[in-house]
């Protein structure tokens, strides 16, 4: 029972020990190995993939909105034509459409958190993207920005012509027709103020919308004059008004032109720096 003992019964015993444990032992030295392959290899590829889906994502919304620029200058050029008429706004609706859809795809790639992984996964190429989601989001508030005046201009286009829609305007009439002429006008004119104040507040159209007002103001005086005139059968002062009003009316016309050159001014050079904008932010993603 020496020293030669107890070196035999240590030599029995580690057989035995590893013999009773040796799952444990696999088990353990498989989960070494599946943290190890999850930390090396699995936790990078997933952090690249999920990137990746990220980016594609934000490049096919920026893809769509590139697209779709095409449409918009169709309903530009619809909505700043000063003779376009509704069925022709009502058009230029439809072709902004897409356009809508894309910018509202690309706000809505930029909105959404970034994904999720599991704790300790690396997050470096999904926080990286953060950047580039900071750039597609300036060209998602471009296209916003566009969508939205343009938008705004449809309903101003269409309102417009509830403006001074006026009836016939005699300078000799029957009693009974200027019974008739005075309701026509009131209603007109009752059309026309509820138009005034609906329409869209827009810089470049400020002149047009004043200019409205104003006339506003001077048709409400006029429509009297114009039925006291013709009541009196004073032809001459009736053709006079008449010949005012239409005068205002078309300094109405020729103020509207000249604020839909502006905004088709202003819309192409926007819808340009958009393109820039996609394609730049796009060469970025890669």
């Amino acid at each position: 029972m020496g020293d030669d003992h107890i070196l035999e019964l240590q030599d029995t015993r580690a057989p035995d020990f590893l013999h009773r444990h040796r799952w444990g032992l696999i088990a353990m030295v498989t989960l070494v190995a599946a943290t190890s392959w999850l930390l090396l290899v699995a936790a990078p590829a997933q952090d690249h993939r999920l990137a990746t889906q990220v980016l594609n994502r934000y490049d096919g919304a920026l893809a769509s909105i590139d697209l779709t620029v095409p449409d918009a200058r169709r309903a530009l050029a619809a909505l700043t034509n000063p003779v376009s008429d509704v069925s022709d706004l009502s058009d230029s609706l439809e072709q902004l459409s897409p356009f809508v859809t894309a910018t509202n795809t690309a706000r809505s790639a930029v909105s959404d958190a970034l994904p999720d992984t599991l704790p300790f996964v690396p997050r470096a190429e999904i926080e990286a993207v953060t950047t580039v989601r900071s750039d597609v989001g300036e060209v998602a508030g471009q296209a916003e920005g566009l969508a939205t005046r343009l938008n705004s201009l449809v309903t101003y286009r269409l309102l417009t012509y509830g403006l001074f829609d006026l009836p016939d305007l005699p300078t000799v009439a029957a009693p009974d027709t200027i019974d008739s002429l005075s309701t026509d006008l009131a209603a007109a004119m009752a059309a026309s103020v509820e138009v005034a104040v609906s329409l869209p507040s827009d810089p470049l159209l400020e002149n047009h919308r004043l200019a409205a007002n104003e006339a506003l103001t001077q048709m409400d005086t006029w429509r009297t004059e114009y039925l006291t005139a013709l009541r009196a059968e004073d032809s001459a002062a009736a053709e006079v008004i008449v010949a005012d009003i239409e005068a205002t009316l078309l300094t109405l016309h020729r103020t509207l032109a000249s604020s839909l050159a502006e905004i088709e001014e202003w819309g192409a050079r926007e819808l340009d720096l958009l393109r820039l904008s996609t394609i730049e932010v796009r060469q970025l993603i890669g």
